[in-house]
């Protein structure tokens, strides 16, 4: 039992977090033992945007919400992102990390972007993001 909603809300994106975070962690291991060029993000997208997983969609949505009142909830999504950019500078560990950490906030900016705008445009679902995450992380490389 919770003491409280803000104690339920908290446990209840902890643990969104966990499972996007482990879903990630798997993606870019398989994609830097199979040196993919896409860093993994094709396997995290096609995870993340199951329309089976719409509900979660909503939620992580709502949580981007609330992080502008919640500093809890602002610091869990800010714990996720860094999360993100460990995850890459582990699995490829021959890329500066400034770059790295370019590379994992553009992915997070991105599915962001997706998640605010899928509701309100129909091309979103046929996007091919695997073509342009291997192009934006090359530019990305570039700078």
């Amino acid at each position: 039992m919770w003491p409280d909603k803000d104690a339920m809300l908290d446990e209840a994106i902890h643990e969104t977090s966990l499972l996007d975070f482990g879903q990630n962690a798997r993606a870019k291991v398989a994609a830097s033992t199979t040196a993919r060029g896409d860093f993994g993000f094709s396997d995290s997208w096609y995870f993340g945007l199951m329309p089976s997983r719409r509900l979660r969609h909503n939620f992580r949505l709502e949580c981007v919400i609330a992080s502008r009142h919640r500093p809890s909830t602002r610091r869990e999504l800010q714990e996720y992102v860094q999360s993100a950019d460990s995850i890459l500078h582990v699995t490829f560990p021959k890329i500066p990390h400034a770059t790295i950490a370019q590379i994992a906030s553009m992915e997070q900016a991105l599915g962001y972007g997706y998640l605010t705008l899928n509701p309100f445009v129909s091309q979103a679902s046929q996007l091919d993001y695997f073509s342009i995450m291997v192009v934006l992380a090359s530019f990305a490389q570039l700078s």
